[in-house]
């Protein structure tokens, strides 16, 4: 998928809140790089994502038109043809915006969002607490300010998360929260949860609010990312013979190859 960033006019992305809900349910997307992107001429530029992961955004845009979707950017990180590629991304996308993410208080005004490198010493860890804690805070915000009955997060890479399977739909129904589980190396025996897709009812902003925050802000006080913080969630709510941690299986593509190679493919988890 090719982008142009020639001469594509602004047009104007959410800054200070958003009154346009069309949906009763939202899908949320994040992209927050790890440190500010530099001024370079626009035939410089390159994009912020990978193509894949820019037409899963589109793709899912199409296949849930029933939702609102909301990609979510730290554009004080962004430079003018970043922005422009964004823009331009969501353009001619009914139900697909975009929105800061600094319009949220709680992700504008903790010093974690302004940690950039080089303040760190570069093992990954950082950008990691940091989409892991946004994700939570974006799903709050929506439940929490506006009439969503249902928020979703859902990782770029994610190629299918199966929202309008029969099983999520009654995980949704019946549990108020939906997870992305795997397994290691396609042993059934041994499904643990991901972070990469949640999906919360609003019956659930109190356990948002008083537990999942907080907790993923605590796990990343003390150096860890929030996947930590999800699971200990999950098991203090949920029964573990709860229909596996009321999780569903999702299709995500597997980027590098072990020779380093690009190569996409898909990996589909079998659900027990």
């Amino acid at each position: 998928m090719q982008q142009s960033f020639g001469h594509y006019a602004f047009a104007s992305y959410q800054t200070d809140g958003f009154s346009g809900q069309e949906k009763p349910r939202a899908l949320n997307f994040i992209w927050i790089p790890n440190k500010k992107q530099k001024d370079r001429a626009l035939w410089r530029a390159k994009s912020p994502l990978k193509p894949d992961h820019a037409e899963n955004l589109q793709k899912h845009a199409r296949q849930y038109d029933d939702m609102d979707i909301f990609l979510w950017v730290d554009f004080s990180l962004m430079n003018v043809a970043q922005t422009q590629y964004f823009e331009k991304l969501a353009d001619g996308i009914e139900n697909l915006s975009l929105r800061d993410i600094r319009e949220i208080s709680q992700y504008n005004e903790d010093p974690l969002f302004s940690k950039m490198k080089p303040d760190y010493k570069d093992n990954g860890e950082p950008i990691w607490q940091k989409v892991d804690y946004a994700r939570v805070l974006v799903l709050h915000h929506l439940l929490s300010t506006q009439d969503y009955d249902q928020a979703f997060y859902c990782d770029l890479d994610i190629v299918d998360p199966q929202f309008d399977t029969p099983r999520a739909i009654d995980l949704m129904n019946r549990n108020k929260a939906v997870f992305a589980r795997s397994n290691r190396d396609g042993d059934d025996d041994y499904v643990y949860l991901e972070n990469q897709v949640i999906g919360f009812h609003r019956d659930m902003l109190m356990a948002l609010e008083d537990g999942l925050l907080p907790l993923t802000r605590a796990q990343i006080e003390e150096g860890e990312n929030g996947w930590g913080a999800l699971i200990m969630f999950v098991e203090d709510h949920f029964e573990k013979s709860d229909s596996a941690f009321s999780s569903i299986s999702v299709r995500t593509y597997e980027l590098e190859s072990k020779e380093g190679q690009s190569a996409p493919q898909i990996n589909e988890l079998n659900e027990p």
